[in-house]
């Protein structure tokens, strides 16, 4: 047990969380890690109103929290989900010693200058250098809209993308 599935979704909690990867995975902890909404009283009275489960529990905390929390085994006892909005979050809490061997990519948004990777996922040059440094890492980044969809390997085209920065 422990976290069984650490994912990277913009939306953070939204009804596809809910009502797939808590059921499949039999989830009692949602850990959002995410600096900005843990700053922010409403935005994370909402992500923790999200929830109508009282059997699950909801914490919106910073990356340190969250690092801390992880490494001192306070969800090993438990089924929890990760969720982070940005691969960006990702990276601090592995530079805190927190091990993440797979992340499962959900959506990322679209904004100016981004570049499409997936029907739902659009990198900016900050998301495709950070998904790069995850990949660097050992992380295997893997896309899955839904939990029936299949997962698709992502690493490869950062290795790829690494092999050809590489000769430059």
């Amino acid at each position: 047990m422990g976290i069984m599935l650490a994912r990277i979704d913009d939306r953070l909690i939204h009804g596809q969380v809910i009502v797939g990867w808590v059921r499949r995975y039999k989830i009692d902890r949602i850990i959002v890690s995410d600096d900005r909404a843990a700053k922010d009283s409403f935005q994370k009275s909402l992500i923790e109103m999200a929830v109508a489960d009282s059997e699950i529990e909801v914490l919106v905390l910073t990356t340190e929290e969250t690092s801390d929390r992880i490494l001192k085994g306070h969800f090993e006892n438990h089924r929890a989900i990760l969720l982070m909005s940005s691969p960006g979050e990702a990276l601090r809490l592995l530079s805190k010693g927190v091990r993440l061997p797979v992340l499962n990519i959900g959506n990322i948004r679209h904004t100016d200058g981004c570049e499409q990777l997936t029907e739902s996922v659009f990198a900016s040059e900050k998301c495709l250098t950070d998904f790069k440094e995850l990949h660097k890492l050992g992380v295997r980044l893997e896309y899955q809209a839904a939990p029936d969809d299949p997962a698709i390997d992502l690493s490869g085209r950062f290795a790829s993308r690494l092999k050809v920065q590489s000769h430059r």
